[in-house]
């Protein structure tokens, strides 16, 4: 009986040792279990994460601006490209012109456009040509010490004033507004031939007539006067003095032949 009663005491215990290693062993197959979850959770966010700095941003989106027009496009390069327009528009211009007249072209401010005209005046660079000066305008014309030649190109050579002409001319510059009676009085001879001449080629033009007797046409020198003389305007006519007898006697300059 005794023999009995240990076996089954030790019976038992067994059982309730297996209990307890099987509980134990679902325990640690459910921490196992949580912490493969927890893990992976981890790498997917890390996953996640690292794609999400890899992916670069969308670019922020575009304010709304006015389009640019061919013409700011080609002037917003820089102050050279400015230059080498304006270089083009005198070159094709027949005429001087004036730096407003460019500025409305290019939708400039017209001071902008003057320093750059003023600033290839006297920094052209190394060139057979010159920006000048002239009539109030801008123009691009040969250099003085490069006449020769290209007179020698264009023939016939281009014609001259006469002696004559170049004093009605000096009269009419320096008295101007003034008739065909006064330059005669001035030069003591017939001079309409001379005054003809001038107005064909350009040189003078009518200013309206004297209050008077007779109403005598006034005459005065224009633009091509300027362009012809190389002047910027009547300012830079040279100085001159009158003679007892009321005759115009310029210093040597431009208009001294």
């Amino acid at each position: 009986m005794r023999e009995n009663g240990d076996r089954s005491e030790w019976m038992l215990a067994l059982a309730r040792a297996a209990t307890a290693i099987a509980a134990g062993l679902l325990t640690w197959l459910g921490v196992t279990a949580w912490l493969g979850r927890a893990q992976n959770g981890c790498q997917r966010r890390k996953h996640e994460t690292d794609h999400s700095l890899r992916t670069p941003l969308p670019p922020p989106a575009a304010e709304a601006t006015r389009p640019e027009s061919p013409m700011e496009a080609a002037l917003a390069t820089d102050h050279a490209r400015l230059r080498s327009i304006l270089e083009c528009i005198l070159f094709v211009a027949g005429e001087p012109v004036p730096a407003a007249r460019v500025a409305r072209a290019l939708s400039l401010e017209e001071e902008e456009v003057a320093a750059a005209l003023e600033e290839m005046r006297y920094h052209y660079g190394f060139s057979g040509l010159e920006v000048t000066c002239v009539a109030g305008g801008y123009q691009l014309s040969t250099r003085p010490e490069f006449a020769p030649i290209v007179a020698q190109f264009l023939q016939p050579a281009a014609q001259k004033i006469s002696r004559q002409a170049m004093e009605t001319l000096a009269i009419i510059a320096y008295k101007q507004p003034v008739t065909l009676p006064e330059i005669d009085a001035l030069r003591g001879v017939d001079s309409s031939g001379v005054v003809n001449t001038l107005l064909e080629r350009g040189l003078i033009c009518e200013a309206g007539r004297r209050a008077g007797p007779g109403r005598a046409i006034l005459y005065r020198t224009t633009d091509g006067f300027l362009k012809y003389l190389g002047l910027a305007d009547l300012s830079e006519l040279p100085p001159f003095k009158e003679t007892a007898d009321d005759e115009v006697e310029a210093t040597p300059g431009k208009l001294s032949g």
